[in-house]
């Protein structure tokens, strides 16, 4: 019997080696905390309250094990997190203070989003970041100089006074929405497909060598003049609420959406805008399956200045529906 026992207990500490701790984060959610973790070893966590350690096999990447924990009280407490090789760490509106992914360098995929009190984040040492998730907090400095290999990143509702995106050269999705960002360059991301800057405090906006971008959003900023001769396969424009005066998107055949409203367009150049729309037909996949269909092409004119005597006909008659007046 006690052979029996030794041999269990030795299959188990085989089994779930002790790694070092490679993560550590301090919360102060009174309620469920939940963990998401990938990887191709096992991790244990240690959540900071006397409680026993979770030990669980990870999966390589997709699905995640799952771990969640009760909290009572209000006291911070840290969490740790041991391991070799995590991949992915997803913990989300668990209200944390601090995160610290220094020591795993294998991390892929890491989404802190919507903790809202995150104040720091160092991700020097993650090089191998593919995709990075940390809006709703309150960075006010976030550096991916080091994360070369960033394609998706998502730093939107924060106090991000700049962002150096120069070398994320095979970033494909930016957003960074909701800063104060007065500049933002983006002139070495060429194979962007969407980009969300609104409401921001951008004066300019370069996206000249962006020639792949998709989807623009960067209403509620003080642009004045929006270039957009080299997006020529752009669906969604959403530029409301500048200082724009014109808009030419005569070379955008495949545009679906442009809302332009609360700009500084006159009536004379909102007919310029109409005429340069195209009449071409584009097809899509609506809700409900049942094949392609002609996708409705919008734009939203509202609150310009001139929309009282604009000409929407002319946007009309080329299949697009104008909205000049919000209710």
């Amino acid at each position: 019997m006690v052979l029996g026992a030794f041999t269990s207990c030795e299959e188990k500490e085989k089994k779930y080696p002790k790694y070092p701790e490679i993560m550590q984060m301090t919360t102060s959610k009174s309620g469920e905390v939940t963990i998401y973790l990938a990887g191709e070893e096992p991790a244990t966590i240690d959540w900071g309250d006397g409680s026993a350690k979770v030990t669980k096999e990870l999966p390589p990447y997709y699905p995640f094990a799952r771990f969640s924990h009760q909290y009572t009280g209000t006291n911070e407490r840290t969490i740790k997190i041991s391991g070799n090789n995590v991949t992915y760490l997803e913990s989300r509106f668990n209200e944390l203070m601090s995160l610290d992914v220094s020591k795993n360098t294998a991390l892929i995929y890491l989404l802190c989003n919507f903790n809202q009190k995150i104040s720091h984040l160092d991700i020097s040492k993650n090089t191998a970041l593919f995709e990075l998730r940390c809006d709703d907090n309150r960075l006010s400095y976030l550096d991916v100089s080091q994360n070369t290999a960033l394609s998706d990143l998502s730093c939107g509702s924060n106090m991000l006074f700049s962002l150096d995106v120069s070398n994320n050269t095979v970033l494909t999705s930016l957003g960074c929405s909701n800063n104060p960002l007065k500049d933002l360059d983006v002139s070495n991301n060429t194979i962007l497909t969407s980009l969300r800057c609104s409401n921001n405090q951008l004066k300019d906006l370069d996206v000249s060598n962006n020639t792949r971008l998709r989807d623009l959003y960067c209403q509620v900023n003080q642009l004045s003049d929006l270039d957009l001769s080299a997006n020529t396969v752009l669906a969604l424009l959403l530029c409301n609420s500048n200082r724009l005066t014109s808009l030419d998107l005569s070379v955008n055949s495949a545009l679906e959406t442009v809302y332009c409203q609360n700009n500084r367009l006159q009536a004379d150049a909102l007919d310029v805008l109409f005429g340069s729309l195209h009449n071409k037909t584009i097809f899509g996949t609506l809700p409900g399956g049942g094949g392609t269909h002609p996708i409705p092409k919008t734009i939203n004119v509202a609150n310009n200045p001139g929309t009282d005597s604009c000409t929407p006909s002319i946007a009309e008659e080329n299949g697009w529906m104008v909205i000049v007046k919000t209710d």
